[in-house]
């Protein structure tokens, strides 16, 4: 049949392209890549979740700081001189550190002064943010403290999830 056709290579290198085609897919499919229907740039992207942590936090919302973590990941607090400070694995111990933890020392948490710097590899990243934090603790005074925050993030079904975070506070006197 190739024999006779009028074209055998054009149909010889629409075979080859079309078995290269198919495993280009297998390759990038077996490395777990995903296509974003979002042009927006992994940097971006990262950044824009973060703000919007850090907006839940603000709201005292639980329950969407817990959905910007993976199932599995760990947040560590350095407060000099409290007993919030470790590292607490897994959302229900995340969710108990943001809730139970920290809202007491800032009530209505409020951040200013933000800076940050992210560096994408593949599916992973890092988040760098130094700010200042503000609000009230539980006996209604001011309280005020510089952080510096360090966040892995790992892209999970097409979501950048925080895999690791850490806060150093550096509290200042007020008054």
């Amino acid at each position: 049949m190739f024999g006779q056709a009028k074209h055998p290579r054009v149909i010889l290198a629409l075979c080859v392209l079309t078995v290269v085609a198919i495993a280009a897919v297998a390759v990038f499919e077996s490395s777990g890549g995903s296509l974003s229907a979002s042009s927006t740039p992994p940097t971006a992207q990262i950044e824009d979740d973060y703000s919007s942590h850090l907006a839940s936090i603000h709201a005292m919302n639980v329950t969407a700081i817990e959905q910007a973590y993976a199932s599995n990941a760990s947040v560590q607090f350095s407060v000099p001189g409290q007993e919030n400070t470790g590292n607490h694995t897994g959302l229900k111990s995340i969710g108990i550190l943001f809730g139970a933890d920290m809202f007491p020392n800032f009530a209505v948490p409020n951040f200013s002064e933000l800076n940050s710097t992210v560096k994408v590899t593949g599916n992973t990243a890092t988040l760098d943010s130094t700010f200042i934090i503000n609000g009230y603790n539980s006996d209604a005074n001011p309280q005020s403290a510089s952080v510096n925050l360090h966040v892995g993030y790992v892209r999970q079904s097409g979501d950048w999830l925080i895999s690791f975070e850490s806060w150093n506070f550096a509290f200042a006197k007020i008054g």
